[in-house]
């Protein structure tokens, strides 16, 4: 929101890689003990995630077909398991781009919210190297949502990821492909066709099972806790300086500005309860680590460095208790407004008159429409 792309060169931050603490971080990481721990870990983590891969199909195919749960346990299990394997998507799209290496990073898909195909892009390019800069492409997840009148934001916003998950990505996906047949690579085109085609899959056996409701409330609970979840791992409410991001500290910068969470309080099952955002700190000074269990066992390191150089160790956040609550409440309750400079441009206005005028704007319920329509044409909304 606070991003100009007239005036660039004041967000792009600039790194000092000479600052000692990276380095020394690094020295330590890279110890010959400890890579073999880290070895050990990425295929603790592989083994963990094939498995939790197994028992969401299980839920999808088996269970759903001989009726072997109720709805309200299959309910919360779906969301466990989505959110899981997002977090498995999300360490995946810091692996080599070959297909292979990468296997994991379409489990990203299955949480509804976005593609593996554009994470390494997206994610790994537009907000690791700008955290929490007015040029974080995070910030502007909910910009979209924002200019939706209240009473409409969720089922609206929800119609259009629905549409998104239905034919919207595949068309957008075939819209790139023709456009530019260089991009992505064979082998992760055929990993994004896999993967959408299998979610469809997933939906059309569930209402030919009979669980039609069952469904749709797995994918309304999922969908919005791993929207609130992708802001919850910084703290974007707040108001952050437009400009002097210079001759940074790599390590320090990312560990103040990052967020660790938890669900459970145990570390090794949080990793995948909060999509792999459970040991952050560690994951955005070192991004190139390939799992979570990496990130978990090069904590102590980072916690070590921290003490030397005076960088305050932030407690973990509760996700439930200090994001869930607190971030749904004020991105469901917010006015509608445009993105704007200095500040957003309310569409209704302040106060009670402002909630009634954005309900009656015509151009917010145009708005409305068009999000629902090119959900499921993917070409302006993805």
């Amino acid at each position: 929101p606070m991003y100009s792309a007239l005036t660039w060169g004041l967000h792009m931050p600039t790194f000092d890689w000479s600052k000692p603490m990276l380095g020394e971080i690094q020295e330590k990481v890279e110890a010959p003990a400890m890579q073999r721990r880290i070895r050990n870990a990425d295929r603790a983590f592989d083994a963990v995630s094939v498995l939790i891969v197994l028992f969401h199909v299980f839920l999808c195919f088996p269970a759903l077909y001989y009726q072997l749960m109720p709805p309200w346990a299959l309910v919360p299990l779906f969301v466990i398991t989505r959110t899981s394997l997002a977090g498995v998507g999300h360490y995946g799209c810091h692996r080599k781009k070959d297909g292979i290496n990468d296997w994991n990073d379409v489990c990203f898909d299955l949480q509804y919210v976005g593609a593996h195909l554009i994470l390494s892009d997206g994610h790994v390019s537009l907000h690791h190297f700008y955290t929490e800069t007015p040029a974080d492409v995070k910030r502007t997840v909910f910009v979209g949502m924002l200019t939706l009148p209240r009473l409409l934001r969720v089922p609206v916003y929800t119609a259009q990821k629905f549409g998104q998950f239905f034919s919207g990505m595949i068309i957008r996906w075939a819209h790139i492909c023709l456009t530019d047949p260089q991009y992505p690579i064979l082998k992760k085109n055929l990993w994004f066709f896999f993967i959408r085609i299998y979610m469809l899959v997933e939906f059309f056996f569930a209402i030919w099972c009979g669980y039609t409701i069952t469904w749709f409330v797995q994918f309304v609970v999922t969908l919005w806790i791993s929207l609130i979840m992708i802001v919850s791992s910084h703290d974007f409410e707040k108001v952050r300086p437009a400009e002097g991001y210079s001759d940074l500290d790599w390590a320090a910068f990312q560990t103040i500005h990052s967020l660790d969470m938890e669900v459970t309080g145990c570390t090794w099952i949080d990793i995948f309860l909060t999509a792999g955002l459970g040991c952050h700190r560690v994951h955005h000074v070192l991004p190139y680590q390939r799992s979570g269990f990496a990130n978990i066992i090069s904590m102590p390191i980072l916690r070590e460095a921290c003490a030397k150089y005076n960088i305050e160790w932030e407690p973990t956040r509760s996700f439930v208790r200090h994001r869930l609550c607190p971030l749904g409440f004020y991105y469901l309750t917010a006015p509608a407004q445009l993105p704007a400079l200095p500040e957003p441009k309310l569409i209704g206005g302040k106060g009670f008159c402002g909630f009634i005028k954005e309900h009656l704007s015509l151009s917010a319920w145009v708005t409305c429409l068009q999000a629902c329509v090119t959900g499921f044409l993917g070409v302006g909304s993805i």
